[in-house]
């Protein structure tokens, strides 16, 4: 028996440290996937953060793009000009009322159609590129 124990006790110090290596292998391999999941809810954050920015970004331009507009549908007083000229041509009155209708159609639509293409919501996630920073942010 004290042969047998002493063989044991021989060997003792390889286990010690065959049993300090798995605790060094499990604990790096726990840290690496800590940091592996706390980056990707980093990155999930940033996501989130950089949509939130984005959005009162749009919502910034849209009211200084209203406002702008606003001033030009004032300034649409310009097309009061052109109406009185077109008025006061020698044609039909029924020609006059239907040049100066789409006159006024022209002046109104071309801007809103502008304005409505610009701020909808595809073309701000494609040209802030949001969408490929939230995609990033997932595969990771």
């Amino acid at each position: 028996m004290g042969r047998y124990f002493s063989d044991w006790s021989s060997d003792l110090p390889v286990v010690i440290d065959k049993i300090k290596q798995l605790f060094y292998d499990s604990t790096v391999g726990l840290v690496e996937d800590y940091r592996k999941r706390v980056m990707e809810l980093v990155k999930i954050h940033a996501a989130t953060f950089y949509l939130q920015a984005v959005k009162a970004l749009r919502q910034h331009v849209v009211m200084l793009c209203t406002m702008l507009f606003m001033v030009l549908v004032a300034a649409i007083a310009a097309v009061i000009l052109p109406a009185v000229l077109i008025l006061t041509l020698p044609i039909a009155t029924g020609w006059k009322v239907a040049a100066v209708v789409l006159l006024a159609v022209i002046d109104i639509s071309v801007p809103a159609f502008y304005l409505q293409r610009i701020f909808s919501d595809q073309q701000w996630i494609k040209n802030s590129q949001a969408d490929e920073f939230v995609k990033d942010a997932m595969n990771n």
